[in-house]
């Protein structure tokens, strides 16, 4: 039912955060223990923890829509977002993600190295990055910026999104701007990491 349900997701990307912040929101029960099997699949896929892999195998879950334990390649992005990882397209793409469905599968013994190969990747930005990058365009030292520079960013540095991407972005998970047009900018990059919709 899970699975039927979330079928949305492909067509709803604010969905799409929302169902982000339920794998971000996902504990587990580690009062159990883990069976041989997880536990040497752990150790297989690059020293995950037995928690990551456990949520690395939740994630992979979701985005199982078939229900038949794979997932379709070009989901790899979004299901690396949901886990909090922040991949760029050209990751994604050498890990072997797809630009179009159908053309490529999972199955969870494949996709546990990837995450932990994203996850310990060095190339992965975070939000003291992101941060460092807009103090950049403070010009008031208060911890502002111009809105309409921040869009411009998303639209033209680094893997610039489109106007449709950048206006779902804007309208999620940034506040108003003020009388001169400034808005704060870690509030914003703190919504859109964690795929949390604006309030």
């Amino acid at each position: 039912e899970v699975s039927h349900n979330l079928t949305a997701l492909q067509f709803n990307p604010s969905l799409a955060m929302d169902q982000g912040q339920i794998l971000f929101d996902y504990d587990i029960d580690m009062s159990h223990d883990l069976s041989a099997r997880d536990a040497e699949l752990s150790r297989e896929n690059h020293d995950l923890s037995a928690r990551d892999a456990e949520r690395g195998k939740f994630a992979f879950s979701i985005y199982d829509f078939d229900g038949n334990d794979t997932m379709d390649a070009f989901y790899l992005g979004d299901c690396l977002r949901a886990l909090n990882l922040n991949p760029t397209v050209a990751m994604v793409e050498k890990m072997g993600g797809t630009k179009l469905r159908k053309q490529k599968v999972f199955k969870p013994e494949e996709f546990l190295p990837i995450f932990a190969e994203v996850k310990n990747s060095k190339d992965e930005g975070n939000i003291d990055d992101f941060l460092e990058v807009l103090k950049l365009y403070d010009k008031r030292d208060d911890g502002t910026m111009i809105f309409d520079e921040l869009k411009h960013i998303l639209m033209a540095i680094g893997e610039p999104l489109q106007q449709p991407e950048v206006d779902m972005v804007l309208t999620e998970c940034c506040e108003a701007e003020d009388e001169d047009g400034y808005i704060h900018y870690e509030p914003f990059l703190k919504k859109m990491m964690a795929g949390e919709p604006a309030e």
